[in-house]
């Protein structure tokens, strides 16, 4: 996958900041950082997870993308 780059690191949240904003994907903590685990390589190669000053940072953009892409690629698998 192509890396793209945020326009401005004003769009980047802490993965805590990203899991409140998407609460409705991921109901709890866990469940978010279940998903992290089971996929950050795609997340990393992505660039919507990044580690800058030692903190792990989302870009939303990215992240939003890529949770649709494992969702599709669930349904798949389960049809």
């Amino acid at each position: 996958m192509e890396m793209l780059m945020t326009t401005s690191v004003d769009q980047l949240c802490t993965v805590s900041e990203y899991g409140e904003r998407r609460r409705h994907i991921f109901p709890t903590s866990t469940s978010l950082e279940w998903h992290l685990r089971q996929h950050k390589p795609e997340w990393v190669a992505a660039g919507a997870l990044l580690v800058i000053a030692g903190r792990r940072v989302v870009n939303p953009v990215l992240a939003d993308e890529l949770v649709l892409r494992a969702g599709q690629a669930a349904a798949e698998a389960s049809a």
